[in-house]
């Protein structure tokens, strides 16, 4: 099911919150996800039975003092939407999501659910054509971080090569490639769309210097479930 920013118009205004300590969801991304914990348990029912959206947001610093509370939020989250899902014998769900949006999170809710849920505004990019011009700019930039003759270059130039939007591709690039992850950050935070853009060049020229160490051994697909 391939969702799109027209789907906003089905969304009620009113996002639970999904926080994470060390994971950045991107727009235009689709992700699995393992929901175990009773609050997000309890989320996901709730979702399901409703608009199917959910924010996927990042903790502020200093959060560990206050997990189980409601440690404050950075304030760009991801509007995600759940595709698929999967409920365990055990009461846990096993989740396809995929992001739509950027979304400034608002006034959070005092709400007598075990999750938080807050205010969100959609913040959806213009819909700009990719040219071959910034095709061939993202190829060179990319080069060092891919293994040379490898699949994952190859899916990349595939990725290139399709029908994706500037701003569909700037973000599933974002994502895939291991990108530190305040940089990562920043680049959801960055609503312009334009400027995004050459935030994403600046990162990847500057070289694989200090990224996220990419993970030993053979790549599973579909991807291991993310755990919450």
């Amino acid at each position: 099911m391939a969702l799109t920013a027209d789907d906003l118009e089905e969304f009620g205004g009113i996002a639970p919150l999904f926080p994470l300590p060390n994971f950045i969801m991107l727009p235009h991304v689709v992700q699995p996800f393992h929901m175990f914990e009773p609050r997000y348990r309890a989320l996901t029912a709730d979702a399901i039975a409703g608009d199917r959206f959910l924010a996927i947001a990042v903790f502020e610093p200093g959060w560990e003092e206050d997990y189980n509370g409601a440690p404050p939020l950075r304030p760009i989250a991801c509007l995600a939407r759940i595709l698929n899902h999967q409920q365990t014998a055990e009461g846990t769900y096993n989740l396809l999501i995929r992001g739509v949006c950027r979304a400034r999170l608002g006034k959070e809710l005092l709400a007598s659910t075990l999750y938080r849920q807050a205010e969100a505004t959609p913040l959806a990019d213009p819909v700009v054509p990719t040219t071959a011009t910034l095709r061939a700019e993202l190829a060179a930039a990319a080069d060092p971080w891919l293994p040379s003759g490898g699949p994952a270059q190859e899916q990349f130039l595939m990725l290139l090569e399709s029908n994706l939007s500037l701003g569909a591709l700037v973000d599933v690039i974002s994502f895939a490639l291991p990108v530190p992850g305040e940089r990562k950050q920043l680049l959801l935070e960055t609503i312009d769309l334009h400027e995004r853009y050459a935030l994403l060049l600046e990162t990847l020229r500057s070289g694989p210097e200090g990224r996220t160490p990419a993970p030993t051994g053979p790549r599973r697909y579909p991807p291991e479930f993310s755990n919450n």
